[in-house]
C-alpha cells in the first residue's frame, strides 16, 4: 500500500492524496492551508482533467472558506494543464455563486470569456522572452489599485522559472508587501530555478 503522506505545513496532519487514491505520482498538495500563509500546487503528469478536478475543488474549498493566501505556486511539467488549473482558480476566487466556481454568475461567465477585468495573465511583451522589470512596476501599480469588479485582482505568472534574478527580486518586493486585495498565482515547471527568497513566499 501506498505511505500516506504528512502535510507540508508542519502540522503534521497526515494526508489521504489523489496519488492515494489514483495511483500515479502526484504530489501530495498542501492546499488545505492550515494556518500557514503560502501554499504550493503541484500537478501530476498522468491523470488528466480528473485528477485536477480534485485538485481544484480542493483550493475552492479554501476560497469559499476566506482562507485565501496572497501567492499561490503552480509546479508542473509542461503541458500539464498549469495555466488552464490557474484560470479556475482565479474563477473559484472571484466567483459570486454558493459554490466556487458555479459557472453561471456574472463573474464566472466573463472569466470563462476570457474578458474579467480582474484577472491578469502577465507574458512578456512584444518579442522577448521574460517579463520585463518594466512590466512588473506596472503590476505593481496595477496591484495597488482597487478590483474593477470582483473583490480581488488574480495575477497569473506563467513560466515564472524564466525570470532572470533581477525580475524575481522586484516579484520578490512585491509579495513581501503584497495589496490586501490581491491573489497571485507563479506557474513553474522548475521550481528549484526560483530564488529561495521568491519560494519561501509561496511553501
Amino acid at each position: 500500500s501506498r505511505k500516506q503522506r504528512v502535510c507540508g505545513c508542519g502540522c503534521r496532519m497526515r494526508l489521504r492524496t489523489p496519488a492515494d487514491i489514483f495511483g500515479v505520482d502526484l504530489f501530495s498538495c498542501t492546499v488545505y492551508n492550515h494556518a500557514v500563509h503560502r501554499v504550493e500546487i503541484r500537478l501530476g503528469l498522468g491523470g488528466g482533467s480528473m485528477l485536477h478536478e480534485n485538485e481544484l475543488r480542493r483550493f475552492a474549498s479554501v476560497a469559499s472558506g476566506g482562507r485565501l493566501v496572497h501567492a499561490y505556486c503552480i509546479e508542473g511539467a509542461d503541458g500539464v494543464g498549469k495555466l488552464d488549473f490557474a484560470l479556475e482558480c482565479a474563477r473559484a476566487v472571484l466567483c459570486t455563486g454558493e459554490i466556487a466556481p458555479c459557472g453561471e454568475c456574472d463573474s464566472c461567465i466573463k472569466a470563462a470569456g476570457g474578458n474579467h477585468p480582474d484577472i491578469s495573465v502577465i507574458v512578456p511583451s512584444d518579442s522577448r522572452k521574460f517579463i520585463s522589470i518594466e512590466q512588473l512596476r506596472e503590476l505593481r501599480r496595477d496591484a495597488s489599485v482597487v478590483p474593477n469588479e470582483g473583490e480581488r485582482k488574480v495575477y497569473i505568472i506563467p513560466n515564472a522559472h524564466t525570470l532572470p534574478a533581477r525580475s524575481q527580486n522586484a516579484l520578490l518586493k512585491l509579495l513581501e508587501e503584497p495589496p490586501a486585495a490581491v491573489v497571485f498565482f507563479l506557474l513553474t515547471s522548475r521550481r528549484e530555478a526560483l530564488l529561495p527568497t521568491l519560494r519561501s513566499r509561496m511553501e
